[in-house]
Formats: C-alpha cells, structure tokens, sequence
C-alpha cells in the first residue's frame, strides 16, 4: 500500500473515530435527547438544534483552518467534520436546519478564502 494511501485510510478511521465520539457525547445529554427524539420539531426547535450541532462541527472546521499552516497539520484535518455534519443535520431536521447548519459550518472555511465552501455545505445540507 502506497504511503499517501495508508495516510487517508488513517485519516477516516480518525474522522470515523471523532464522530462515533461526538455522538456519544451529544446523546448522553437529556436536552439534546429531547430535541433528537421529537417526532414533529418546531422551526423555533429545529433553529436551536442546528445552532447546537453548527457549533459543534464548526468548532472542527476552525481548528483545522487554524492549524492548516503548522508543519504537522494532518492531524488535525480528521477533525474537520463540517460536510459530514451538514449532510446529517439535513436528514435529521430537514432542509432548514441542513441548510442553515450548513452556512453556519462553513464560516470558519469562508474567513480562510475558501470560497465554495458555504455553497457546498448549504447544498449538501
């Protein structure tokens, strides 16, 4: 197996890693559980949840935006989990919170010049 190779596959185990991590975290907590397990969401409820999970997975997409320019920043690259997130707040709240998830994920990339970002998030969401 090619080094660069063997590199994304670690890359996606950590990535996989990160997620499986967050989710064990948000789902202990009784609030979030609450807003999860809602069958019908206000748009008042949906709003709150995409805020909550767009900090979250935007606080991934800063810190790998801030540490893009150190020598060994490809550890910190499996913590950017903002297209991930997007698509999974779309299938859980709908188009508004995918959509509004989604901008709010990718301003943190927006700052950085990474222009399409917004576009892609929000469409992905």
């Amino acid at each position: 197996m090619p080094p660069q190779t063997a590199q994304q596959l670690v890359l996606l185990w950590v990535k996989l890693a990160v997620a499986a991590s967050l989710a064990s975290i948000l789902t202990r907590s009784t609030a979030f559980q609450r807003m999860l397990l809602r069958e019908e969401r206000t748009l008042t409820q949906r709003v709150k949840m995409a805020l909550v999970c767009a900090a979250i997975f935007g606080t991934g997409v800063l810190t790998r935006v801030l540490t893009s320019n150190f020598p060994a920043s490809d550890a910190y690259k499996a913590l950017d989990l903002g297209l991930e997130g997007s698509l999974v707040m779309g299938m859980l709240g709908g188009y508004v919170m995918g959509l509004l998830s989604g901008v709010l994920i990718s301003l943190p990339a927006m700052a950085n010049g990474e222009t399409l970002s917004m576009l892609l998030f929000a469409a992905v969401g």
